[in-house]
C-alpha cells in the first residue's frame, strides 16, 4: 500500500492509503513488479519500482505466505 508516499506491505488489510491486491502468491506477486502492474495500482511508478522497496516487499509477502 501507499501512504504518505511510502510504499508498505499491510498484512492487516485495514490501514489507510492506496491500496494493491494479489493472489496470495509469490508467482502474482512478481508477475505485478516485472509487468508494472504494481506501480501502476498504487499510482507511484518511482518509489514502487525501487529495488530496496521491491525486495522489503518481496520478504513481506514471502513472510505473510509462510504464517498463512
Amino acid at each position: 500500500m501507499l501512504r504518505d508516499g511510502q510504499v508498505s506491505f499491510d498484512a492487516s488489510k485495514k490501514s489507510p492509503g492506496r491500496g494493491v491486491w494479489t493472489h496470495s502468491s509469490t508467482q502474482c506477486f512478481e508477475k505485478a513488479v516485472k509487468t508494472g502492474a504494481l506501480a501502476r495500482g498504487l499510482r507511484a511508478p518511482k518509489s514502487a519500482q525501487d529495488e530496496d522497496v521491491v525486495n522489503r516487499l518481496r520478504a513481506d509477502v514471502a513472510l505473510f505466505l509462510e504464517k498463512n
